[in-house]
Parts: structure tokens; sequence; C-alpha cells
């Protein structure tokens, strides 16, 4: 994945079951080419951490705003679930409003009190 540093995504998988998982990162494209052959990933894990008005920390940093999510999107495998973590605490109502106003349904945001997914074959 895109990330100053060593960054990783991983692909996790035990009893016919799949699922990706990077946090700590921009856009990317190797990481959607691997996943999609995947054909039991059942989720995605990754992040949006700065509300849209920042794009240029965003950009600097090395994360996601919701718009740069939407275009993600296009490169993920399609119909899969993505969970959003990493939000930023100072901008976490402003992150949840703009994810949520992009209005795919496939987007679900990670709140500090989820502690469990469960996904099957």
């Amino acid at each position: 994945v895109e990330h100053p540093g060593d960054a990783y995504g991983f692909i996790i998988e035990k009893d016919g079951v799949a699922i990706a998982f990077t946090q700590d990162t921009k856009a990317t494209d190797r990481f959607w080419v691997v996943c999609k052959k995947f054909k039991n990933l059942k989720a995605i894990f990754t992040e949006v951490s700065f509300p849209n008005k920042l794009q240029f920390v965003a950009d600097i940093s090395d994360h996601h705003t919701a718009s740069t999510m939407k275009e993600e999107l296009k490169k993920m495998p399609a119909d899969i679930p993505v969970y959003l973590g990493h939000l930023k605490p100072n901008y976490q109502e402003e992150l949840i409003q703009e994810i949520t106003d992009l209005g795919e349904p496939r987007l679900h945001i990670m709140y500090a009190d989820d502690v469990r997914y469960k996904f099957e074959a």
C-alpha cells in the first residue's frame, strides 16, 4: 500500500473466508488488484482520516478523505462491504456526515464501540 515507510495491506484467509485490511494508506492500486483474485473476499477494512476541507493534509500524510475514498471504491472488488476506520477524533462528526453524503451503501463506519465482526463463507 502507499504510505511513508513500511506499510502493508493484509488479506487474511481462514475456513474459506477472506478479509482485506489496510488502514494507514492513501490511494493504492496493486492491493486492489490482488484483492480481486480472492473470490471468497467478504470484507474490506480501510480508512478515511480527514474531512474533505483538509485534502492537502490528507495528501501530505498519505490518508483518505471521503472524496478520495469515493474514487478508491472504483478500484476495489465490487459488491464487497467496506468498513472505514482511522477517523481522526477531532473531525469524527464531519467525517461521518461526508461519508454518509456519499450515498454508498457498501460503506460502513467503524465506531469506537465496534468490537466484533463475523464473516461466514
